[in-house]
């Protein structure tokens, strides 16, 4: 598996670009991806699988202080944009994805084709 990851930027402020840390396994039937998004909202991610390449793609905005001055900002701000290549493998019609808590799910089945098969023997 290959796993691209574009621009580590940072912003006018010296602050680091968002970029989300995930975990990312492979099963025989499905890939399983969990992302952290902190203050991500769905609206604001876009998830996109095509020629065997997913690509979670967003926005995290800066945090507005309604009264007083930020002294200490460490939380990384802007757009992101993570690419893994898993191969031709993958049926996305059945993906799964569900953000909750700051924490995006996703499962995408492989396509039949790649999963194995059991085949029956009969008696001769």
């Amino acid at each position: 598996m290959n796993c691209t990851v574009e621009s580590n930027e940072t912003t006018q402020r010296s602050r680091p670009v968002f970029q989300p840390r995930i975990d990312l396994w492979e099963t025989m039937t499905d890939w399983h991806l969990v992302a952290e998004l902190p203050g991500v909202r769905p609206e604001e991610l876009e998830i996109v699988v095509k020629d065997g390449t997913l690509t979670l793609e967003g926005k995290v905005r800066d945090r507005a202080v309604e009264e007083g001055k930020i002294r200490r900002s460490e939380y990384s701000i802007g757009d992101f944009r993570r690419t893994f290549q898993l191969g031709e493998s993958l049926a996305a019609d059945g993906a799964e994805a569900t953000l909750k808590d700051g924490l995006l799910t996703l499962r995408l089945p492989k396509h039949e084709s790649v999963l194995a098969k059991k085949i029956q023997i009969r008696q001769g």
